[in-house]
């Protein structure tokens, strides 16, 4: 399929137009407009040629396909949320706090296609990426796009709303949480976390159920992003690492059980003291 183009290529175009003003409405239409014409020409060349086989027909709609789309979905949230009528701050917080929920809506619904795809199975993708099964799954209607037998299969949009969903959760987030939390004063001292990220991925887990932090009504994405930013860390898919964790054989919380453990050798140190 050499009509594909690379996903380096198409952030270097969306890099680009982003320069072409300072007004988000312009940029966001501009790369909305290019992401389109990108699926345009991807479907003319689909209509033009058949797949050799399921394998490619798959790889093309779970993988060549999403990289423009699921822009196309992010960008397309972008402008909605970018209402010109909406500068107050607090109108853009109710509407920033209303999506974040209907996302949060959208992952519950689709837990098992989102965990599907966290978990990068693949035992289902004859089922969710080729055509041949369009009419006999349920279709995620998404504004904006119209389902085409031909360019369509029952979960190509859907996961591609998931992915951009993904990109907008932590944005979302981060703009809600900053008008609650005063900047934190810039003392020169520079913290690390110098164990794994799996480690923190524990640690991150445990405080969020155990409510330690903002009696737990603070996300489990805003809480990993506080940590990346102060100590020079970032996380890959937190909730990837946590299902290997559950899949551990043995102990599941071995870093918690590790820190527990060293505290009592250091208290029973000082008693003997």
């Amino acid at each position: 399929m050499e009509f594909i183009i690379a996903e380096e290529k198409l952030e270097k175009e969306i890099l680009a137009l982003k320069e072409v003003s300072t007004n988000k409405l312009v940029v966001y239409e501009g790369i909305i407009k290019y992401l389109r014409s990108v699926l345009n020409l991807y479907r003319t060349r689909i209509y033009q040629n058949e797949f050799r086989d399921s394998e490619e027909e798959i790889k093309f709609f779970k993988l060549h396909k999403q990289i423009p789309q699921s822009r196309l979905v992010y960008y397309l949230q972008l402008r909605t949320l970018e209402n010109p009528f909406s500068y107050g701050k607090r109108v853009r917080k109710k509407l920033y706090r209303k999506k974040i929920e209907k996302i949060n809506k959208f992952n519950l619904l689709h837990y098992d296609f989102c965990n599907y795809m966290e978990l990068e199975q693949q035992h289902l993708d004859q089922f969710y990426f080729t055509r041949a099964y369009l009419n006999e799954n349920e279709i995620t209607a998404q504004k904006n796009f119209l389902v085409d037998p031909n360019f369509n299969t029952s979960h190509d949009l859907l996961l591609s709303q998931y992915r951009a969903y993904k990109m907008l959760l932590p944005k979302l987030v981060a703009e809600v949480e900053k008008s609650k939390h005063p900047k934190v004063k810039n003392t020169g001292i520079t913290l690390k976390w110098t164990a794994s990220k799996v480690a923190l991925t524990e640690l991150l887990y445990a405080l969020q159920v155990n409510s330690a932090i903002n009696n737990g009504r603070t996300e489990l994405i805003t809480i990993a992003s506080f940590f990346e930013d102060h100590f020079e860390v970032k996380l890959d898919n937190i909730y990837k690492t946590y299902s290997e964790i559950k899949s551990r054989k043995g102990s599941r919380t071995k870093f918690l059980n590790e820190l527990t453990w060293q505290l009592e050798q250091k208290m029973k140190g000082d008693d003997a003291l």
